[in-house]
């Protein structure tokens, strides 16, 4: 686990973020009709971005992690 955690503090940045990506995307790719007739399953959806969201935040403030300067240039 300890290895893990090495390597996440290092390359969690980049795929933590592709990760919660995949999973949104995934989810609206595969449940795409039930999200047009259900209104729990786009509820879920907004769930899972939410604390994803949160989840990324507080990772980055856990592990120091900061946008790079070219990204804070534009946005």
């Amino acid at each position: 686990m300890k290895k893990f955690l090495q390597w996440w503090k290092i390359a969690g940045q980049v795929w933590g973020f592709v990760l919660l990506i995949g999973i949104l995307s995934g989810f609206m790719i595969g449940f795409t009709d039930e999200m047009r007739t259900n209104g729990w399953v786009s509820l879920l959806w907004l769930v899972t971005f939410f604390g994803g969201a949160s989840w990324y935040a507080w990772q980055m403030k856990v592990h120091g992690w900061e946008l790079p300067q070219n990204i804070k240039d534009t946005h």
